[in-house]
């Protein structure tokens, strides 16, 4: 490792990759909880996990690693002590608490709004008092702590992603997942969760047929990110209802229709610029 712009990208790669992999594990031990076992135990963990390690990208992304590093007597460290201490595993970083709170300063420039941080404030307490004492969760039922973990998995996927500079990891991070089970799909609560979600701001996917694209185009349901995936698909204006790139078409093969993602109604391209 020669440069501080080496680290920071390989630091906040390895900080994404942990994100997907604990968000796979955590989707799958919700969907195999069926009451308040070791399943349920795992999923909250490792939700709040892939969580930290998702805004520990983001802030990196934005402010440079020195953003998530301890200082040594009120000093930031200089770029040699840091690749020194990257070398010899000696780096050493802050608190969680601190890289939250600055997160939700004026100063971070991450869009992450009060209700995303009293989310992630609830699931580290989950998370701390599971691993470390215990949490009596008499007061809610299973069907609520599942329709919590979902919500805040939604979150994260539009929250912390759009923080990421996109030139410095591979992909959405619907792209990375595996968990892709029939279960998620339908199990009532995790779709009344993207009614929830997406409210009226929401488009039509062309794939499973539900209201469930956000406004960067991905579908919270088959986790299509269909504007990544520009070879596959090609985006025009809609003639109907106006709104800009919402026209979905075959990149791949000659085609003259596409499908407006907003009105729901089929367009003749030739009619009209793409």
């Amino acid at each position: 490792m020669k440069t501080i712009k080496e680290l920071e990208d390989l630091f906040i790669e390895s900080m994404y990759n942990k994100t997907i992999d604990f968000v796979n594990e955590s989707l799958t031990n919700l969907l195999s909880a069926k009451e308040y076992d070791k399943n349920l135990t795992f999923a909250l963990i490792n939700m709040q996990l892939a969580n930290e390690f998702s805004l520990k990208a983001a802030l990196v992304s934005k402010h440079g690693i020195q953003s998530v590093l301890k200082t040594k007597k009120n000093k930031c460290l200089s770029d040699n002590d840091i690749l020194k201490d990257y070398n010899e595993n000696k780096l050493s970083l802050k608190d969680y608490n601190e890289i939250k709170n600055f997160a939700f300063s004026n100063n971070s420039k991450l869009e992450l709004n009060g209700k995303y941080k009293r989310d992630m404030e609830k699931f580290q307490l989950y998370r701390n008092k599971i691993i470390h004492s215990i949490y009596n969760f008499e007061d809610k039922t299973f069907e609520e702590i599942k329709k919590e973990t979902y919500h805040y998995f939604l979150t994260a996927i539009n929250s912390i992603f759009l923080n990421i500079d996109r030139s410095q990891i591979s992909g959405h991070l619907v792209e990375g997942l595996s968990y892709k089970l029939k279960e998620l799909s339908s199990d009532p609560i995790y779709l009344k969760c993207i009614e929830e979600y997406l409210g009226q701001e929401h488009f039509s996917c062309v794939i499973c047929d539900y209201p469930s694209v956000t406004d960067d185009f991905v579908c919270l349901l088959c986790f299509e990110s269909f504007k990544t995936n520009e070879f596959v698909y090609g985006f025009t204006d809609c003639p109907w209802c106006r709104i800009k790139d919402c026209v979905i078409y075959d990149n791949l093969n000659d085609t003259d229709t596409g499908f407006c993602m907003n009105c729901e109604e089929k367009v003749f391209l030739d009619l009209f610029e793409r």
